[in-house]
């Protein structure tokens, strides 16, 4: 079949040509209505099939995006939660430094304090014995 725009009268209507006796049909509005049906009701269930396809997808979007905002809300509490962690320890840690230095200070001052006791006790004696080897 074949469509051709016949140039007789004033009117365009389109026309199907026979294949086999290749006679001129005019195309009317009572030939082309089941075929204009039929082609609308086949565009109408793509559309319908487009539309569905279109909120599957839609539906899967969003699905992936909650998962997304999911993960990511997770993720977020457990790098929390880490550098809660490591806070923790870096103040453990410096707090034993602090704690060391403050016991290795405290040994450096002991010992500077038995060291003037020594000589401290050292000068006493040898007052003493200057004191007794003088003649009154």
């Amino acid at each position: 079949m074949s469509f051709k725009v016949t140039a007789a009268g004033a009117s365009h209507e389109p026309t199907l040509h026979c294949p086999n006796c290749n006679h001129e049909i005019r195309l009317t509005e009572s030939l082309a209505a089941p075929l204009l049906a039929e082609i609308r009701q086949r565009f109408q269930q793509q559309l319908a099939s487009k539309d569905a396809e279109m909120e599957r997808k839609t539906e899967a979007l969003r699905l992936e995006r909650e998962q997304v905002a999911k993960d990511r809300e997770q993720i977020e509490d457990h790098v929390a939660k880490r550098l809660i962690a490591e806070r923790a320890q870096l103040v453990a840690a410096e707090s034993k430094k602090a704690r060391e230095a403050a016991a290795a200070e405290l040994q450096a001052k002991e010992a500077e304090a038995a060291e003037l006791r020594a000589n401290l006790l050292t000068n006493n004696a040898k007052l003493a014995e200057a004191q007794n080897s003088k003649p009154n």
